[in-house]
């Protein structure tokens, strides 16, 4: 049943004027997160709602079942119960005169909260509900006392008939329009978020760090490619999320997570532009090298200067450094040999643009990882979840375990590598 009411649906309920009773309560709207009951007579209409939730309790009446523009009655600690004037993003409670509310109660312990109060009908300085017609109100629950978000929210529409102690022949009916809690989209929004930032994006980097482990350019395509989709499920969880507080009439960042989210969104975008952007590596340069072929050098200068002369010395104001290969030498009994190498130019815009492709890199990942936490964190007080927190650091010790192992045994068979070529 619960399923059903997520969704936007058109649920008629038929009341039988013999069971309405000025004496009871009748109930309207009952939803995983709220109940709604009430009493209708001549002048007044008395509401209980009550939540398993710990937070503040809205009802109110909408000639449009939005938001902005609607009067409603909000109960919450420590400021009660009150009449409040809505907008699209905000509440303004009313002055003194225009609370005209009676017997009103607000409720909160450890089972919940229970909001309860009577208003009139036409109390002269707010909307008017209609006594034997159809009126439209929406309500919603909070997580909390405070009106930064709220974890659902409907509309209906209900039918009222006074109610009546003698025999009567009206009929009371009931239309949900509208009843969610989006508590799905939330869930999504998370996985992907795990996803993204949790697997593919520490994979990346640590990709481009044990490059000695992989063939060729293949850390470069896992750390391209594993960034690609990073990105990819960064901008529907971001849109997707955008989407549901639209949809639900909520203000956009406005708390840590949200503001933190849409840092992380714009430097994987500016990192992402800077990836295709990157400069390309100068071409290496040829020098002219001179060498003494009766010169002593050791074994390791002889297998990287790529000669097979027994004894060599490098020419100290020529200079060769090591990763070189020197060719073109005359086959002579010359003791001086002339020779090129390749040497390898690094370009300043190449150096800026790494230094701050690691930065930046490094500031997205440490922003990403704050957003898992925060982000479950909330979903955790919002639907009164429990453990989820514990869950997320569990799989990203795991990952990150992993990760760091991989990335030991690189620097390891790096040493062990140089090692071996020293004794050499």
């Amino acid at each position: 049943m619960w399923k059903k009411l997520l969704n936007f649906l058109a649920v008629v309920e038929t009341i039988k004027a013999s069971e309405i009773s000025c004496s009871s309560f009748i109930t309207a709207v009952v939803h995983p997160k709220i109940t709604i009951d009430y009493i209708s007579t001549e002048s007044t209409l008395s509401i209980r709602m009550s939540t398993s939730e710990k937070g503040y309790i809205g009802f109110g009446i909408s000639d449009d079942g939005k938001m902005l523009g609607s009067e409603a009655v909000i109960g919450r600690i420590p400021n009660d119960v009150a009449k409040y004037n809505m907008g699209a993003d905000s509440v303004a409670i009313m002055d003194e005169d225009n609370q005209t509310l009676k017997n009103t109660s607000f409720v909160q312990d450890e089972s919940g909260s229970v909001l309860q109060f009577t208003k009139l009908l036409i109390d002269g300085n707010g909307k008017i509900i209609k006594g034997n017609n159809f009126n439209r109100f929406i309500w919603a629950v909070g997580g909390d006392n405070s009106f930064i978000y709220h974890i659902a929210k409907g509309v209906f529409q209900l039918k009222l008939s006074p109610c009546e102690d003698d025999d009567g022949s009206g009929i009371s009916t009931v239309i949900i329009e509208e009843t969610k809690s989006y508590k799905f989209f939330f869930a999504v929004h998370g996985i992907l978020a795990i996803v993204a930032f949790g697997l593919l994006m520490p994979i990346a980097i640590v990709a481009s760090r044990v490059r000695n482990l992989l063939k060729g350019k293949a850390w470069f395509l896992v750390h391209s490619w594993l960034n690609s989709l990073s990105y990819l499920l960064t901008c529907v969880l971001f849109g997707l999320v955008v989407y549901t507080y639209i949809k639900r009439g909520s203000k956009h960042f406005k708390n840590a997570h949200e503001i933190v989210g849409l840092i992380v969104f714009v430097l994987l975008t500016i990192q992402v532009v800077a990836g295709i952007l990157r400069p390309n590596a100068p071409p290496p340069r040829i020098v002219k090298v001179t060498i003494d072929t009766e010169a002593n050098i050791d074994k390791e200068q002889m297998k990287e200067i790529g000669t097979s002369n027994t004894e060599a010395k490098i020419n100290k104001e020529e200079g060769v450094n090591k990763n070189t290969k020197v060719t073109g030498f005359a086959d002579n009994p010359s003791t001086k040999k002339e020779g090129e190498r390749k040497e390898t130019q690094v370009a300043m815009r190449r150096i800026i643009w790494k230094k701050s492709h690691a930065f930046m890199g490094v500031t997205s990942f440490g922003c990403a990882i704050f957003q898992l936490h925060s982000g479950v964190s909330l979903y955790e007080d919002i639907y009164g979840s429990d453990g989820y927190v514990k869950y997320l650091w569990t799989l990203l010790g795991c990952i990150f375990s992993v990760l760091t192992t991989l990335m030991m045994y690189s620097k390891y068979t790096q040493r062990r590598k140089s090692f071996v070529q020293g004794a050499t």
